[in-house]
């Protein structure tokens, strides 16, 4: 018996699964790349704000923040205090 040149239908199946696999296993990984980017990010900024925080309290100077200087973090800003919010979670609370 002779094979006729060309795919049959299970090869076609079989290199479809494998498609499918490869395409899945590269849309999980860009995705924890882009999550673990965001909170590397947030990470930084948090450092950054910290240090500029006990910056400006050794010198007593004013506590005033501009939000957009350290944008993946959210602000709540109370009369005496600041929240620090991290993907709507507080992280840490400092006093102005």
């Amino acid at each position: 018996m002779k094979r006729n040149d060309g795919f049959i239908l299970l090869e076609l199946l079989l290199a479809l699964t494998i498609s499918a696999v490869a395409l899945t296993l590269f849309w999980i990984a860009t995705n924890n790349r882009m999550q673990m980017l965001s909170k590397i990010e947030e990470n930084y900024s948090y450092a950054r704000l910290m240090s500029d925080y006990e910056i400006l309290r050794d010198a007593n100077h004013k506590i005033n923040f501009d939000a957009s200087h350290y944008k993946p973090l959210k602000f709540i800003i109370t009369k005496n205090k600041i929240q620090i919010l991290s993907q709507n979670t507080i992280i840490n609370e400092i006093s102005k």
